[in-house]
Order: structure tokens, then C-alpha cells, then sequence
């Protein structure tokens, strides 16, 4: 992974401005296996946390998804169904 501080600054920008037009209170779950990305995850959530989405980074794609499925059911009534796990 080659990322850098202003990498992330831009990503986030990016998403502020998908959010600005974007109906509000997106979930959005991470999977990051590795400490480098599962770190650069977080600090993004921490630098997303003005723009309204709820965001949450795990270690497994199966805990991201659960996660999902739980907001999804409690925040907006959906029953999101279980997916084919990606390699």
C-alpha cells in the first residue's frame, strides 16, 4: 500500500463532497486485515466524522458485514442479506 497524509486528506475531501450531495446517514464498514491499512482506516474515520456517514473499520470483511446488517436493520428497518465473501 503507498499512501501518504495528503493521499488520505484527498480522499476524505473527495467523500465530503459525495456526502454533500448524497442522501444523509450512509453506513459505510472497512475491512482491514493488515495494521497499515486497518490503521489508515481509522484515522480516516476520525477525519470523516463531520460529514455524517457512520463508519466503522474491523479486521474481517465477515465482522464489516455484520456490522452492516446491524445498523442497516436498527437504523433503517432493512434486513440486508448475507453476500458471497470476496478472497
Amino acid at each position: 500500500m503507498h499512501i501518504n497524509s495528503d493521499d488520505l486528506r484527498i480522499v476524505v475531501e473527495q467523500n465530503k463532497r459525495i456526502a454533500a450531495i448524497a442522501q444523509p446517514g450512509a453506513l459505510l464498514a472497512v475491512a482491514s486485515p493488515g495494521d497499515l491499512g486497518y490503521g489508515l482506516s481509522r484515522i480516516w474515520e476520525v477525519l470523516m466524522e463531520q460529514v455524517g456517514w457512520e463508519t466503522m473499520t474491523f479486521r474481517s470483511r465477515a465482522e464489516a458485514e455484520a456490522w452492516i446488517r446491524q445498523r442497516a436493520k436498527l437504523k433503517f428497518g432493512l434486513d440486508v442479506p448475507l453476500t458471497s465473501a470476496a478472497p
